[in-house]
C-alpha cells in the first residue's frame, strides 16, 4: 500500500473510531469522510459499507488492546496475580469511559460486585435462563438473590 493510502487508512479508522464512540454507530458516513479529510468513495472502496468499517474499526482497536494486554501480561517483573488484576482494572475503567460516553455494554462478568458497581441493569443467569432481572442498585440490596445466586 502506498504511504498516503496507509496514512489515509489510519487517519479513517481513527477518526471513525472516535466519531463512533462519541454519537454512536448512526454517525453518517458523509460526517466520517468530512472529519478524515477524504471522499466518501474512499470510504466505500476501501471498507465496503458502513459495517465493514465498523468491523474495520473494532478490529483495529481489539488488536491494539490485546497487543497491549499481551506484554503487560508478558511482564514478568511484576508478580503474575498482580498482572491479572491490573488487566482487569484496566477493562473495567475501558467500560466505565465507554458508559460515560452513552455506549450500552453487556458485560458477562463473574465479579458481581464490581460489575454491579457499573451497570444500570443487571440479569442472573441460572443454567442458561434469567432468573431474576432488576436495576443493579436493587440486586445489590435484594439479600435474598445475593445469597442464592451472587455470592456478594
Amino acid at each position: 500500500m502506498r504511504v498516503d493510502a496507509v496514512r489515509n487508512h489510519n487517519v479513517i479508522l481513527e477518526v471513525a473510531g472516535d466519531l463512533l464512540c462519541q454519537h454512536g454507530p448512526s454517525v453518517s458516513m458523509d460526517a466520517i469522510a468530512t472529519a478524515a479529510c477524504v471522499g466518501k468513495g474512499t470510504l466505500f472502496r476501501r471498507f465496503g459499507d458502513r459495517d465493514g468499517l465498523i468491523q474495520a474499526v473494532a478490529s483495529e482497536r481489539t488488536q491494539v488492546w490485546w497487543q497491549g494486554a499481551q506484554a503487560r501480561a508478558a511482564d514478568e517483573s511484576v508478580p503474575a496475580r498482580e498482572r491479572a488484576l491490573r488487566l482487569v482494572d484496566e477493562m473495567f475503567e475501558l467500560f466505565r469511559s465507554m458508559k460515560t460516553q452513552g455506549t450500552t455494554v453487556l458485560l458477562v462478568e463473574q465479579n458481581v460486585e464490581l460489575a454491579l458497581g457499573i451497570a444500570d441493569r443487571a440479569y442472573v443467569l441460572d443454567q442458561g435462563a434469567v432468573v431474576h432481572h432488576a436495576s443493579a442498585q436493587a440486586l445489590l440490596a435484594d439479600d435474598d438473590i445475593k445469597e442464592r445466586y451472587c455470592s456478594v
